[in-house]
């Protein structure tokens, strides 16, 4: 047997995927100076991230539809400034692409329209 190793999924290759998601965000004009320094904080281990001026909560992505079992969407990341409703989030997929929701009600209704 043949294992091929995808260096997609290796750990470095995911944060430099982020990083080069962040620049060409800012760049766009998506996200500002600031806040692009603010969502970088995530390759920062959770202690540091809490502990920064603005803390930064990540969390996983699970997928439901039709009300059946919940599956995990690997590698997205959903990052907020703080975990009341209503709070702004941004989301983070593996496919290079970082959008910024008003809320997490927003979110969940783009994801069930997308489904």
């Amino acid at each position: 047997m043949n294992a091929t190793i995808r260096p997609f999924y290796a750990a470095h290759a995911v944060q430099d995927l982020f990083i080069k998601c962040l620049s060409v965000a800012e760049s766009a004009g998506d996200i500002s100076g600031a806040e692009k320094h603010w969502l970088s904080a995530v390759l920062l281990d959770e202690p540091a991230r809490l502990a920064a001026p603005v803390p930064l909560h990540a969390g996983q992505l699970f997928l439901s539809r039709h009300q059946s079992r919940p599956v995990l969407w690997a590698g997205a990341l959903v990052l907020g400034q703080d975990l009341a409703p209503g709070s702004e989030v941004f989301v983070f997929t593996l496919v290079g692409t970082l959008e910024r929701f008003a809320s997490e009600a927003v979110l969940r209704q783009a994801l069930e329209q997308q489904l």
